[in-house]
């Protein structure tokens, strides 16, 4: 299958996706080390776990909402308050760093901060649930490696304009993402279609309906085991952008290369521009000698390497160790993220998608509160403590996730025999 037999909705969702994680890897990494070296590490750690509880409320009101009314509707409203946040981001980030500064300015920020990331993850659900409804069993594993490689295609483009434009055109660099996503909004409008929703029925108490929508995917065990056991080995990559970053920023051996002064906030954009151009021309390589394999052996390989990767850059501040072990995560991610992704699509109700996937958005919620604890500990332990937590939550969550997919095919397998 190739990219021009996707449908629209999967062509369009896939393109606007790849410039809607370009903007956000391009700003929000490096508004956390602004951020960071302003107010102090601890207080941005408190900042960014109120801001993941505000996101993750939001995307469980985003997922209810979805599955209720037209998906497209609640999606375009979502981008709009993302637009407006967006503005008064820029807007308040300019006069702190050119007009005035004081506490008000500083709250003001701190509050656009926050509700930029709630507004954007308001209508991921309907997006993401928007590309569920276009895809197959047949075509799933496929569009998901393809959207795969496309993820970490905006991935090495947004770390690479937010590591050389970060110290001078932040501000820019905002409004620029407004723009973008006001361009993305209208494409939307105009080609995106919501023919094959399947919608829940409605309840009159709007907070009795989002509780029992729910309801049912928490008591769904399997899920809520896949969703937490994502949690904990998420943490391991979030720790790069939450923690790490502002570690290398402060710590990092600058190193001289060929009279380019290497520090640490380039450093780390150095790693993710590594680990997406990894993916980027070895993802259909790799899958291709991986296939004849068992796909859960190679599930538990790659969450190892994955893991084993991202602990050890977590603890280094040399620039030669930092590749090797970013080389390692993104091979151990190239084996394991198809199959992950299919297998959790595969753990959804049909007629319950947004809400389910607006619930995943708890393994995100969680993982990048993990990230931000450690920025937070990281004022009161060492490093290598901070890496030896990191891998054994790590651990625990691959154990998880293995457990939730083996009981999903038993489950499937005691179905088909009755």
């Amino acid at each position: 299958m190739k990219f021009k037999n996707f449908s629209t909705n999967i062509k369009i969702r896939l393109i606007t996706s790849f410039f809607t994680r370009t903007i956000s890897l391009a700003t929000t990494p490096y508004f956390i080390i602004y951020l960071a070296n302003h107010v102090g590490k601890s207080l941005t750690g408190v900042i960014l776990i109120v801001s993941l509880i505000g996101s993750f409320i939001s995307s469980i009101i985003g997922g209810y909402l979805a599955d209720l009314y037209n998906r497209k509707h609640v999606l375009l409203w979502g981008q709009a308050l993302q637009i407006i946040s967006l503005l008064g981001l820029a807007t308040t980030l300019f006069i702190h760093e050119k007009v005035i500064q004081n506490i008000f300015v500083t709250i003001a920020l701190y509050v656009f901060f926050i509700f930029q990331s709630i507004s954007s993850n308001i209508y991921k659900p309907a997006y993401n649930a928007l590309v569920m409804d276009s895809t197959n069993s047949s075509n799933r594993e496929y569009i998901y490696k393809f959207n795969y490689w496309m993820m970490n295609l905006s991935m090495a483009v947004g770390a690479g304009i937010g590591g050389f434009f970060y110290k001078s055109y932040l501000i820019e660099l905002t409004f620029v993402a407004a723009i973008i996503i006001l361009t993305i909004s209208i494409i939307l409008q105009l080609y995106l279609t919501n023919h094959s929703q399947v919608y829940t029925a409605k309840s009159n108490n709007i907070f009795k309906g989002l509780s029992n929508q729910y309801a049912i995917a928490l008591k769904d065990t399997k899920w809520v085991i896949f969703v937490l056991g994502s949690a904990l080995v998420f943490s391991a990559e979030f720790s790069l952008s939450n923690y790490t970053n502002v570690r290398l920023s402060q710590n990092f051996e600058v190193v001289n290369l060929y009279n380019i002064r290497i520090d640490g906030i380039i450093g780390f954009s150095i790693l993710q521009i590594l680990n997406t151009l990894l993916v980027v021309f070895f993802t259909f390589v790799i899958q291709n000698k991986i296939k004849k394999f068992n796909k859960l052996n190679n599930l538990i390989v790659g969450l190892s390497l994955y893991i084993l990767g991202y602990t050890a850059i977590s603890y280094s501040d040399q620039l030669f160790i930092l590749l090797v072990f970013m080389v390692i995560a993104s091979v151990g991610e190239l084996i394991f993220s198809p199959y992950w992704q299919s297998e959790q699509v595969a753990l959804i109700p049909v007629d319950k998608r947004a809400s389910y996937s607006a619930l995943s958005a708890l393994s995100n919620t969680v993982a990048t509160s993990l990230a931000s604890l450690y920025l937070i500990l990281s004022e009161y332990i060492s490093a290598s403590v901070i890496s030896l937590i990191i891998f054994s939550l790590s651990a625990v969550g691959v154990a998880c996730i293995i457990m939730a997919i083996k009981r999903n095919v038993l489950m499937q397998d005691s179905s088909a025999k009755m």
